[in-house]
């Protein structure tokens, strides 16, 4: 459940978490929904991943799940959302002529 709160914290897709970390989407689809185990190797190499990107992350004793995101991953994610050439084609404003 992290790995997919942080990847989406950062603005990515499956496929670029996915290349990011050296794995097919299918297997990070497999992770993300818990129907693959993970090794903890694995583990590490994803926390370290979006560490680097400017997220960190607190399990609580009560199992809530704490994502910190620094203000720089922030300003990313607002920078990757504002261009246009980011989205998808269905998302895109059409533009109307008058």
């Amino acid at each position: 459940m992290v790995i997919k709160l942080a990847r989406t914290a950062l603005g990515l897709s499956q496929q670029e978490f996915a290349d990011r970390m050296g794995v097919s989407k299918t297997t990070l689809a497999r992770i993300e929904t818990m129907e693959a185990k993970v090794s903890f190797d694995f583990y590490m190499q994803v926390t370290k991943l979006i560490y680097e990107l400017g997220v960190s992350f607190d399990l609580e004793e009560n199992d809530d799940i704490v994502l910190k995101v620094s203000p720089e991953a922030q300003q990313a994610v607002i920078n990757l959302f504002a261009d246009e050439n980011n989205r998808r084609i269905d998302k895109k404003k059409k533009n109307i002529p008058k």
